[in-house]
């Protein structure tokens, strides 16, 4: 947030994985934003334990802040080097709330 009016540059409506690397970009852009999540749950579907989340068949749509920060962070929750795209839920909302 800007320290002149303590009011983000952007507001995001939902904590699912798209607000939060949404979010994670614009850090990265020098602006601030907001995540407004009206549920509580962080993460999103990847999080909720409904889904098994494995990696995609095109090796160029492996690339970039969902691999790295996302499943990579979830791969280092299991003591891994690589990005991890089998855990559990619980593992993936930690690490959606650190992000």
């Amino acid at each position: 947030m800007s320290p002149a009016t303590d009011e983000p540059d952007v507001v995001i409506y939902g904590a699912t994985l798209a607000g939060i690397m949404a979010a994670l970009r614009l850090r990265l852009r020098g602006l601030s934003s907001l995540i407004l999540e009206p549920t509580g749950h962080v993460g999103g579907i990847v999080a909720g334990g409904l889904v098994k989340s494995d990696p995609p068949n095109i090796l160029a749509a492996l690339a970039g802040l969902t691999r790295d920060r996302f499943f990579g962070g979830i791969g280092r929750e299991y003591g891994s080097t690589e990005p991890q795209y089998r855990f559990e839920p619980k593992v993936a909302e930690r690490v959606a709330r650190r992000l």
